[in-house]
Parts: structure tokens; sequence; C-alpha cells
């Protein structure tokens, strides 16, 4: 409530004035819109460095690590593990996926905040999951690349979700996504990279059950999510995008890409 006044009486007043306001995404935009009219949107989204996701390791090194996921279609879940990140739902569709396949893996990579992993773990013990799913805490540089390198599937089945480094990272590593639709990225299935589903465990399922059933597909989604990362969320091209909405305020003009036009 107080936020709700602070935000009438002095933020309004200041965002309107703004030279320029910032989102991150296109839903982001929309929510500013439902708040007030805002004259000087422009999207730049947080960018990462592409190159570092150039020569992972391969799947071979990823089993020589954990050899419990040789054979297997590896999905990988990498955030905090906390509630809003809607891990329970994805491990919920394993367990629906498994009286279909037993051809799947699950790593679970992320540190506790809240105190939330024990429950997962109590979900995963109750769900007769423990085999086909492994903790591996959090994960950072190397380790984090052995995994990116060795999975087949990027999964983040948030409840609520800011602009995730987590999902662009996958994609730099050529790996097709799976998100939820409170990711905030529709368009991404429609360029053919991402399935993206409701926060039901039971869609959920149906979208790992076709990403499981071809690898050719998997290829194919992971080869156009990296070329998207390459073409608009490098960090080089982010950076570059800011300094022209910059530039553009400084001599009151706009002619950078990132401005939105209406």
């Amino acid at each position: 409530t107080m936020k709700r006044i602070y935000s009438t009486l002095f933020e309004r007043k200041n965002l309107l004035s703004s030279a320029g306001l910032c989102c991150t995404h296109s839903e982001e935009v929309e929510g500013a819109k439902l708040y007030s009219e805002f004259p000087n949107l422009f999207i730049v989204p947080n960018g990462i460095d592409v190159k570092k996701f150039d020569a992972l390791p391969d799947r071979n090194t990823m089993e020589t690590f954990y050899p419990q996921v040789k054979g297997k279609v590896v999905l990988f879940f990498m955030a905090r593990i906390h509630y809003k990140k809607g891990l329970d739902l994805l491990i919920k569709a394993c367990s629906l996926l498994r009286k279909e396949s037993e051809d799947f893996h699950l790593i679970i990579a992320g540190e506790d905040e809240g105190g939330h992993l024990p429950e997962i773990h109590r979900l995963v013990d109750d769900l007769k999951l423990n085999s086909f799913v492994t903790f591996v805490g959090e994960v950072l540089k190397d380790k984090k690349e052995l995994l990116m390198g060795g999975s087949d599937i990027f999964a983040l089945t948030s409840r609520q979700e800011g602009d995730s480094i987590a999902i662009k990272e996958a994609m730099a590593s050529s790996l097709p996504i799976l998100i939820s639709r409170q990711c905030h990225y529709p368009e991404f299935e429609k360029m053919g990279f991402a399935k993206v589903v409701t926060t039901d465990s039971a869609d959920i399922k149906l979208a790992l059950r076709g990403l499981m059933e071809s690898a050719e597909l998997r290829k194919e989604m992971g080869a156009k999510a990296r070329n998207y990362v390459e073409k608009h969320v490098d960090r080089n091209i982010v950076n570059r995008d800011l300094v022209g909405v910059y530039e553009d305020i400084i001599h009151s003009r706009k002619t950078s890409r990132a401005w939105l036009t209406s």
C-alpha cells in the first residue's frame, strides 16, 4: 500500500519525465504501459559473453563425472532452489514422464534459498525419482560449462522470472530450451528454439516428451538458439545498443534500434 501511494505521488512523475526508460523484454514493456503511457521506452536485454560458450566439454567428458547419465536424455535445470523457480513442477512432470519413458535424467544445479531444498528432496523421494535425479549444488565456470556441454535440454519452469541469464547461457551452449510463459519470452517458440509451457506439470511433460523423441530436432533448435544470442544477446551488441541510446539522449534524437517506435 505504501509503495502504491509513493508511486502515485512521486514515482510516476519521475518516470514520465525521464529521458529514457529501459525494459529488458517485450512483456516488461506491456507491464510498463499498464502503469502509464511512457514516451521514451527502449528495450535492452541482459547480455552475456557468448564466446565463453564456444568450446564446451562434450558428452563423453560429462559421463566421466556423472556416469548415471550414460544413454539418457539429460534435462538440465539451473537456478536458485526457490519456490518461484518452479522446480517442483518440473519434477512432477518428470514423474509423469517416467510412466512413458525412463530414458532421461534430470540434473539440478543451484543453491538453496529460504530452506526450499529439503522440500525438493522430499518430493523426489516421494515420487521415487532418486535414480533419475542428480543434485549438483551451485555451479560456476568449469562445472557449469561441463553441464551445459553435456546436457540435451535446458528447462526452467518458473512461476515468476525476470530476465534470466541462465536461459541465455543455455542458448549460447546450443541447447533447446523449455521455459514457462512466466519467463517472458513467448516469441522464442515461434522462432523455433524453445518450447513455451504453462505451469501445469502435464503440459511440461508433453513438451519434454516431444523434445526427447528427436535428437535431430534438439540439434536444430540448439543451433537456432545459438544464432539468436549471437545476434541479439551478446554483451558487445547489448553494450552497443545501450551506448546508442545514451548518445541519442544526449543529442535529443532516436536513432538506436532499441527505442520503441509505437
